[in-house]
């Protein structure tokens, strides 16, 4: 008989907080399942969790490069020409 390691600093903190959470989410079933989807690719799949947090990081950093340039790319350069007509 092989006695089980003791709890982890990291499973401890999960546990606390998925009781917080159970609280909020006990009227909402599929918050329930986002709530254990999310705990098992943290604690299984944690090169995954790693994965979609550096794809999430990349796509919102060109996704907001490419939203500023539509938005404000034209319109600085009317700034800059009505300057250049009045000097």
């Amino acid at each position: 008989d092989t006695i089980p390691p003791v709890p982890s600093m990291y499973e401890k903190t999960v546990k606390e907080m998925r009781k917080k959470f159970n609280k909020f989410a006990k009227d909402n079933e599929q918050l329930q399942y986002l709530l254990t989807d999310f705990e098992h690719i943290i604690s299984f799949r944690k090169n995954a969790a790693a994965g979609l947090l550096v794809m999430g990081v990349i796509v919102g950093f060109w996704l907001g490069i490419i939203v500023s340039l539509l938005a404000f790319g034209k319109g600085n350069e009317k700034k800059v020409k009505s300057k250049s007509k009045k000097e």
